[in-house]
């Protein structure tokens, strides 16, 4: 069924088949990505060139964002690598093959333990009655729906996107990543875009350039752009953050709104829409807590 396909990818990353469609103007000021594809950590935009140590200006601002964001205890990131969190919202989807997609209110259960352990379950309310699960455990994908797994004919580009979108949805709002010791931090440009943030470009082996974009007076992370290929198709997908709030000393945000469009569209439509109601980081995750749905 059409649907299938489309809740796959979004449980990677939101609905495969958005256009344009009417939406929300973006900034001329957020740099394109013009036809690009994203393989590892290489450049997507002509002439820019990938360091391979962080950028001393980038670092000073990553180092203000966590003193900030963990209220001078940095030390607090380091429990972000095990974490749930729990989230009410919506998908859009389309339902019996039709072309329009609707929202869909859902419940979002995510837990992780870096870098390579993910289990997303959506149990969708109205519209799809049903479970859908996403699995990573240790380079083993899979999809389930309804607690039956669905057919993975390509797991090295599923794991690929999980490893991707993760890294934007999840980790990065934990900040973590930015002192992982191979993470590289470089091109700091201040006051960018309405309103002003200050944005630096973020990468790890394997991964893609994300854009990160934080407020330059609270230091909190406000968004996560980047292009990345999915199958046959390249993305752009963003995210933006908001509703900060205090999780066991972390400031983190509590409301997670996700677009992907074909290329670099001049308008954008919200796919996902998410409320985080609780971020959770227990001592221990058992090995059962990434086990298949039953």
């Amino acid at each position: 069924m059409r649907h299938l396909r489309i809740i796959f990818t979004g449980l990677l990353a939101g609905a495969v088949l958005i256009g344009c469609g009417p939406g929300k103007e973006l900034p001329d000021e957020v740099p394109r990505f013009k036809n690009k594809e994203t393989s590892g950590n290489k450049s997507t935009e002509p002439g820019l060139k990938v360091p391979t140590v962080s950028d001393p200006d980038a670092r000073e601002l990553v180092e203000r964002v966590v003193k900030l964001c963990t209220q001078n205890e940095p030390i607090r990131l380091a429990k972000g690598r095990l974490s749930k969190s729990i989230a009410n919202g919506y998908m859009k989807l389309p339902l019996d093959g039709a072309k329009n997609l609707v929202s869909i209110p859902t419940e979002r259960v995510l837990v992780g333990r870096w870098p390579d352990e993910l289990k997303v379950t959506y149990k969708h309310k109205e519209g799809i009655v049903g479970v859908n699960t996403l699995l990573l455990r240790s380079g083993l994908t899979g999809f389930f729906v309804n607690n039956e797994p669905r057919s993975n004919l390509n797991p090295r580009a599923m794991e690929e996107i999980i490893r991707t979108d993760a890294l934007a949805r999840h980790w990065l709002p934990l900040l973590f990543p930015l002192q992982d010791p191979d993470a590289v931090v470089f091109d700091l440009r201040k006051g960018v875009g309405t309103p002003p943030m200050d944005v630096v470009r973020f990468t790890m082996p394997e991964r893609p350039i994300y854009q990160l974009s934080f407020d330059p007076a609270t230091g909190y992370l406000m968004g996560v752009d980047y292009t990345h290929r999915e199958f046959d198709t390249t993305f752009f997908k963003s995210w933006s953050f908001k509703g900060h709030s205090t999780f066991d000393g972390l400031i983190l945000p509590t409301r997670l709104e996700y677009i992907q469009s074909p290329d670099r569209a001049r308008t954008r439509e919200v796919v996902e829409d998410w409320t985080v109601s609780t971020w959770e980081f227990p001592s221990k995750l058992d090995d059962s807590e990434f086990d298949p749905p039953k």
